[in-house]
């Protein structure tokens, strides 16, 4: 008997309203991972490592919230059982896997320009860190679906998208239920849960490096000019792993369920347990990109004053062509003002707009971002 038929008795499926939030969430994250990516191309002076490799989690998420949000609006006599299933599980583990990596990469990066100051990555972590975030997630999925592992999910760990097929095979003699908790963990669970323990210490090691190096005012890594940036982005250090758990841990709470055998008694004695996870699974895995937005760029106080003197510049722009404002000819004083502003903002400032990169804020960071270009 294989893993979702031990969850067949309990699951009621995705229902309307877990479309509906999978709908909206993945929406809001399709918005942010686009805001991110287009911020980065048009602003020259925010292209950091740290900002390129997120940039690479929002492209990758941005690919799994599309996946999961035609999931959600298309018929299910289109989706499930279908080759379209197939595919849209090939993108979305591709790109769930690869947001893992990437994430978990990022932290990496984090914590050895911190604590141990490798401001600028050697050409060959570089290729390490495009096999792990595009390489073997791509080997995994495609593997998986030539041996047609990847479709329609009707076990309990999956809240409406495509996953694994009820009865995958690796390879023929091993039992049903065996070969889908290999693939599981090939395909996602083996890499989601240990980077909910690796990216935590990782961050958590950082900041305490940081907070120690302010208190004891040390210059060999933290310098006096860069001490007021790494405060503010010490702060932000703490919510960027609490915010990756609190939102992936849905699923894999579901998972686990399932793979112990508990979900059939604790969802027939608590019902509304069922309703309660499948909700937070389909609100925590597409609205990664969404929380990126709002710790990266809303909470960013150089994004912000980009976002406002830009809105500024076009409203004086708009009002100028619509009458509203009468200047002398030739002479546009409010216009000017604007534009001057808007070619303020566009010239390069300290590294700490990211709000990621904290010890080579200052100077290590734009050094090595100088030499890069």
């Amino acid at each position: 008997m294989c893993l979702a038929d031990n969850a067949t008795h309990v699951r009621m499926g995705a229902d309307q309203a877990s479309r509906v939030l999978t709908v909206v969430t993945a929406s809001l994250s399709i918005f942010g991972s686009l805001f991110i990516i287009i911020t980065y191309v048009m602003w020259r002076d925010i292209r950091t490592i740290s900002r390129l490799l997120l940039v690479l989690i929002s492209l990758a998420d941005l690919l799994t919230s599309a996946g999961n949000l035609f999931g959600a609006v298309a018929p299910d006599h289109m989706v499930m059982g279908s080759d379209v299933c197939s595919v849209q599980s090939l993108i979305t583990t591709t790109s769930c896997l690869s947001f893992i990596m990437w994430t978990t990469i990022m932290a990496v990066y984090l914590y050895l320009s911190i604590v141990w100051g490798f401001v600028r990555p050697s050409y060959t972590a570089r290729y390490v860190s495009a096999v792990f975030g595009w390489v073997i997630p791509l080997s995994v999925t495609i593997f998986a679906y030539l041996l047609d592992v990847l479709g329609d999910d009707q076990s309990a760990a999956s809240a409406g998208w495509c996953w694994l097929k009820s009865e995958p095979r690796f390879p023929e003699q091993v039992p049903c239920a065996d070969a889908r908790l290999m693939w599981s963990l090939l395909t996602a669970k083996g890499w989601e849960i240990p980077s909910y323990i690796v990216v935590p210490i990782l961050y958590v090691l950082a900041k305490r490096h940081i907070s120690k190096e302010r208190r004891s005012m040390s210059q060999t890594l933290l310098t006096a000019q860069s001490l007021q940036a790494a405060v503010k982005v010490n702060r932000k250090l703490a919510f960027v792993p609490m915010a990756y758990v609190l939102l992936r841990m849905w699923g894999s709470i579901r998972y686990v369920l399932e793979v112990s055998g508990a979900n059939i008694s604790i969802y027939e004695d608590h019902k509304w347990l069922y309703w309660f996870l499948l909700y937070m699974h389909a609100i925590g895995d597409n609205g990664q990109g969404f929380a990126n937005f709002i710790l990266f760029c809303v909470f960013t106080k150089a994004i912000r004053n980009k976002l406002v003197s830009k809105a500024a510049y076009l409203c004086l722009v708009c009002r100028n062509n619509a009458g509203e404002t009468t200047p002398l000819l030739g002479h546009r004083p409010h216009l000017a003002n604007g534009r001057k502003a808007n070619r303020a903002a566009q010239r390069p400032r300290r590294k700490d707009n990211d709000g990621v990169a904290t010890v080579n804020i200052e100077t290590q960071m734009s050094q090595s971002e100088s030499s890069n270009r």
